[in-house]
């Protein structure tokens, strides 16, 4: 109690020529208070006025015994106070109190001989200047200006050198730390820190309502993201292994597992809409450092497994029934284009203008064909860009034939070996 009553009337006394004025905050360019202490060490009167250091370069020293940078600094500080001499002074500011700081200045060797000025038990600069890292160094300029405040790097003998020479501040002034609820995400609930994208991340979420499913792949600024919205686990397991089978369909896809009612809805007896409803859609995102973005899919393979660690996922080769454009023997095929890249297609069938069959064979697997679950193969070895008009039902492989004739080619069902991505239940370890 005799401690705090001593402590207030310091605060007290700190007020002096001050009368009622309010203390408050500084801002850069604000003049400081012309304040005295009593509370010094190292002082002949025992006794400060700032008005004292008018003329000079006042740099306060914000520090703290159990600081060691800032215990460290004292040797260096004291000799760039000697070294320029009336042009500078470095006043340190302690909030501890006169016991603390002798036992320290006693038991470390490198402090016994210095004999600077310091203030101690403060609860009045420390107010004015608020911060909440040590060191802290405040510059005022010679009348009493806030300059800046920094950390100690940028205490050096050129900094001052340079200042008192051209009366400018050459350097930055120290940003403050932000605080944060760290009880919350540091990413998705700090409105302070949300929206500085981290350089590698990855998570997951249920179903959003209201926006489509579908996915995204973008390389942006220095990061390489995959988006997923409202997908399947089938479809997700499709996309992490793009980079080992290409693009695979959903007829490449096979599920042996006891579970693969959540895999996807053609293995459940609900209706779609209800599969869905039932929270069997997820939504992913991954962003790595665009120098790792080879490496982007084995993270998602990873994400997959960790999230869902009672899967796993394999490419087998296995022998299926399949869709094979072959060239019709005896007949011309199209011959090479050249000019203006054009795929069209709708139901009513297909326009190729110096366009790739993989435009047109794509399509056919992945969308108009893809309710008969075939893979569809390529074999005419039409590498070479052609134009081809295909008037026909863009469902009916029938009907595609029967305009593929003009061509010269066909779309024969046969059986082929080919890799599958096969999604099972992960053995349980013994």
């Amino acid at each position: 109690m005799k401690k705090q009553i001593t402590l207030l009337i310091i605060m007290l006394l700190s007020f002096y020529a001050f009368g009622q004025e309010k203390l408050e905050p500084l801002d850069i360019g604000d003049q400081i208070p012309n304040l005295k202490f009593e509370n010094v060490l190292n002082h002949p009167s025992g006794e400060i006025l700032l008005s004292d250091y008018r003329g000079k370069l006042l740099i306060l020293d914000f520090w703290a015994t159990w600081c060691a940078p800032c215990v460290a600094s004292f040797p260096k500080l004291d000799s760039l106070d000697k070294a320029f001499g009336e042009d500078l002074v470095i006043l340190p500011v302690t909030y501890q109190s006169k016991e603390d700081v002798e036992k320290v200045f006693s038991r470390i060797p490198k402090l016994k001989n210095i004999k600077k000025p310091m203030i101690y038990g403060d609860e009045v600069l420390r107010h004015i200047f608020p911060h909440k890292t040590l060191p802290h160094y405040v510059w005022l300029d010679a009348k009493g200006n806030y300059l800046t405040s920094t950390n100690g790097e940028m205490v050096t003998a050129e900094r001052i050198g340079l200042y008192l020479q051209n009366m400018e501040v050459p350097l930055p002034n120290k940003v403050a730390y932000q605080e944060y609820d760290d009880a919350r995400s540091l990413f998705f609930e700090n409105e302070q820190i949300n929206g500085k994208a981290p350089m590698l991340f990855s998570v997951w979420a249920p179903r959003i309502v209201g926006i489509r499913s579908g996915y995204k792949i973008v390389e942006e600024g220095h990061h390489y993201r995959i988006s997923v919205t409202n997908l399947t686990l089938a479809s997700i397991f499709k996309l992490a292994y793009r980079d080992l089978g290409g693009y695979i369909a959903h007829s490449r896809v096979e599920v042996i597992s006891k579970n693969a009612h959540n895999v996807s809805p053609k293995y459940s007896e609900l209706s779609a809409k209800d599969w869905v409803d039932k929270g069997n859609t997820y939504c992913y995102e991954l962003a790595v450092p665009v120098a790792q973005k080879e490496d982007a899919f084995a993270f998602m393979r990873d994400d997959i497994s960790r999230a869902f660690p009672e899967f796993e996922a394999r490419l087998l080769e296995k022998e299926r029934e399949v869709w094979v454009l072959k060239r019709v023997e005896g007949q011309a095929i199209p011959k090479e284009s050249s000019g203006d890249y054009i795929f069209e297609q709708s139901h009513g069938g297909f326009a190729l203008e110096n366009s790739y069959l993989y435009a047109f064979t794509h399509a056919l697997e992945a969308k108009w064909l893809q309710h008969l679950e075939m893979p569809l193969i390529d074999e005419t070895g039409i590498d070479y860009p052609i134009t081809m008009t295909l008037e026909t039902s863009a469902s009916d492989p029938d009907q595609i034939n029967q305009a593929l004739k003009a061509y010269g080619l066909a779309l024969v069902r046969e059986k082929r070996n080919l890799e599958v991505l096969t999604i099972m239940d992960k053995p349980k370890n013994p």
